[in-house]
């Protein structure tokens, strides 16, 4: 098995719709394929759908910890890929706008599994609500996907302005989705990063690129994520190349301080 530091990755979106679970999925089974144990939490706790990309079935979800019914060991699900699920709960709605303190308790709750894997992986909600920026700072990278939509890059930058400005957020990386080949993310990348340069004085990270493939529709139909629905396929590549990178891409952890962490006391 592959040793790496143990390390909490949020993975947001300025808005819905851009892939931003089919990414966080697929990233998941790609670093479990690499040798590392992978915990995904379904961190969109108004509208969680992770279980459905991962054909997956969860009798209890994350409303249960917070009401204090169950624990997080209790509600664990095993997806069949190497990735162990806390699912998150859909249609209910004070789940999905928690306030900043609760969002907090929630972090926290995560400690208690820190012994037993070594990537945690959280699937935020779209946009920039509390809960939201409570699971960006308490991961130690962040990774933002956006496509090549003007509203999606506008949104992404108002969120990396939000974690920048108020959060005073670093190892923030943005990933192009949907796009139609390297060349096309890697200029999404760099016009995304060159406003974020000049008008925040920071940098994004650059992990790699996520190409289109309508193969993408039937892995959500058949419940096969894509990794492992076309292992061969270009987009398979760029989910295995981006795990490989963000493996690489240590955090530097004094940005942020040891009191950001979900697993407070990992790396």
């Amino acid at each position: 098995m592959i040793k790496t530091l143990k390390r909490s990755v949020a993975i947001a979106s300025g808005k819905g719709g851009v892939g931003k679970t089919t990414f966080s999925i697929n990233l998941a089974i790609a670093l479990a394929q690499a040798g590392n144990r992978v915990l995904y939490f379904d961190g969109d706790l108004g509208l969680a759908n992770a279980q459905i990309g991962f054909n997956c079935q969860a009798d209890k979800n994350f409303s249960s910890v917070l009401s204090g019914e169950a624990s997080i060991e209790d509600i664990l699900v095993d997806t069949g890929y190497g990735v162990t699920l806390v699912p998150g709960a859909s249609g209910e709605g004070e789940l999905a706008a928690l306030d900043y303190f609760r969002s907090s308790v929630v972090v926290q709750a995560f400690s208690q599994l820190e012994e037993q894997f070594d990537f945690l992986l959280v699937d935020c909600a779209a946009g920039i609500s509390p809960t939201v920026m409570a699971f960006l700072k308490g991961c130690q990278q962040r990774i933002i996907v956006g496509t090549q939509d003007m509203t999606s890059v506008a949104d992404a930058y108002a969120t990396i302005k939000v974690m920048v400005k108020e959060q005073q957020l670093q190892n923030i990386y943005f990933v192009p989705n949907c796009v139609k080949d390297e060349r096309a993310g890697l200029t999404l990348f760099d016009s995304l990063n060159s406003i974020v340069k000049k008008f925040l004085f920071t940098e994004l990270g650059y992990l790699g690129t996520v190409t289109m493939d309508p193969a993408i529709n039937t892995s959500w139909r058949r419940g096969t994520p894509i990794v492992e629905l076309a292992p061969n396929s270009l987009i398979a590549s760029n989910y295995r190349s981006i795990a490989s990178n963000l493996l690489s891409a240590q955090p530097n952890l004094e940005l942020d301080g040891a009191a950001s962490r979900f697993f407070s006391n990992w790396g």
